[in-house]
């Protein structure tokens, strides 16, 4: 399969630096006693995304990196993904963990994967990636997920911010473990929500980065809801209770995007990089 882009090379690097540092915040987080002095709500959230982020999320984003390395355009979008996956992960990390020695290693694996992902969805070929899904994507198909799951997302979230702000009360999963507000109805209402649904807009127009959009998002979603799933996992087996509605939405965002996703990554031909005049090469440092 011809790529649509090439990690560059301080992009491996970073990728490198990525791995490691996160390999190390996760197993410290698994293994050392006291490392998260955090209430145990907030306590067993950690410890279930640090399985998922060891278990499935870095060997997603290594394999990715090494197809992807070698012209694999799918390899390129879990590789990405996974970067998209992580950014969010260690400024949430960041933000609402208490201090701890760790710290600045959040705040590295952050700045990196910011940068790296910036970048690399900057260099994709978005009209490679149209061409090569234009003729086989099931577009309705994805516009219609990205469309239901987005306000799936919204209206859990909005379920509780929206009644807190006419009481002038906080939030219940923010009171719940200490925190001033909830940084993840940020994340989600003011920046993966509208990415759906630009991807949606964007795809039923045709238009190249619609279908750009659509493939970091999907890594991205099942990755969190996965992460999500985790923490739902770790609480319900320590005692602790999770809203029935948080396990519904997120058990079927997950199974419905890891299926569309299926489909997406499936969806990809092979194309001439000749077909329009124009080359896809692997861009210099």
């Amino acid at each position: 399969m011809t790529a649509v882009g090439y990690p560059r090379r301080w992009q491996v690097l970073a990728s490198g630096m990525i791995v490691v540092l996160t390999a190390a915040a996760t197993l410290s987080g698994l293994l050392i006693a006291g490392f998260y002095s955090d209430p145990p709500a907030l306590r067993l959230q950690a410890y279930g995304q640090d399985l998922v982020t060891l278990g499935i999320i870095l060997p997603v984003l290594t394999v990715g990196l090494w197809y992807a390395l070698r012209g694999s355009t799918r390899g390129y979008f879990l590789w990405l993904g996974a970067v998209g996956y992580l950014t969010y992960t260690y400024l949430v990390y960041a933000v609402i963990t208490q201090f701890n020695w760790f710290f600045l290693g959040y705040v590295a694996i952050f700045g990196l994967s910011l940068y790296t992902f910036v970048a690399g969805l900057l260099q994709i070929d978005a009209s490679a990636v149209e061409r090569s899904l234009e003729s086989t994507l099931p577009v309705r198909l994805v516009v219609g997920f990205f469309v239901v799951m987005g306000v799936l997302v919204a209206l859990l979230w909005l379920s509780e911010a929206v009644p807190a702000t006419l009481t002038n009360t906080k939030p219940e999963s923010a009171a719940a473990v200490g925190l001033p507000a909830n940084v993840v109805h940020v994340l989600d209402l003011g920046v993966v929500i509208p990415a759906m649904f630009v991807a949606a807009r964007w795809l039923s127009q045709r238009r190249a980065w619609g279908y750009v959009l659509a493939g970091v998002l999907f890594v991205k979603v099942v990755s969190i809801s996965l992460a999500v799933l985790g923490m739902i996992g770790w609480m319900l087996t320590h005692g602790q209770s999770v809203a029935l509605a948080e396990i519904v939405v997120f058990t079927v965002l997950t199974l419905a995007s890891t299926g569309v996703g299926v489909v997406y990554f499936r969806s990809f031909r092979v194309v001439d990089s000749e077909d329009d005049g124009r080359r896809t090469v692997a861009p210099s440092d």
